[in-house]
């Protein structure tokens, strides 16, 4: 019974915290929802809110395995979406089956301008290394084109 109380406490607490932060039932329903009280309904916490955790993860996280490849790099996500998922949830919309959020720019930061939801194999192409490579094929066909000679010469 004891633990049933604190149980119930807890989740008063939470919503009057999600309530008084976003300021509407539905913000506090939508939360629950989507993860911030752990699961709903014994269900996990849904893919757009673990998307969202896991960009954040990897940006601030040094113990996150891909920090390296983000926060240490200086990606960050923006002020609006770090402290809000609501606000992701809104910029964003629900994370599309078979596809994760992807920044357009890999080298900018997380935030609206510059992220979209895509699948794997639009994400492998847009990958650091393969817009490096774009870049040398361009050159060297442009290369193939004028003999070898530079056009810039």
């Amino acid at each position: 019974m004891q633990r049933a109380m604190v149980h119930i406490r807890a989740v008063i607490a939470v919503n009057h915290w999600v309530g008084l932060r976003w300021g509407s039932a539905r913000a506090a329903r939508m939360a629950e929802y989507h993860g911030h009280s752990g699961t709903r309904n014994g269900f996990p916490k849904t893919p757009t809110y673990q998307s969202w955790q896991h960009m954040k993860d990897r940006c601030y996280n040094p113990r996150n395995e891909f920090y390296q490849h983000y926060g240490r790099r200086g990606i960050i996500v923006c002020d609006r979406w770090k402290g809000s998922f609501l606000s992701f949830l809104k910029d964003m919309g629900e994370r599309p089956e078979g596809m994760t959020i992807d920044r357009i720019d890999p080298n900018g930061n997380y935030e609206p301008e510059n992220c979209r939801w895509a699948n794997g194999h639009d994400q492998r192409l847009n990958q650091r290394n393969q817009r490096l490579n774009r870049r040398k094929r361009a050159r060297r066909n442009s290369a193939r084109r004028t003999g070898g000679r530079r056009s810039d010469d």
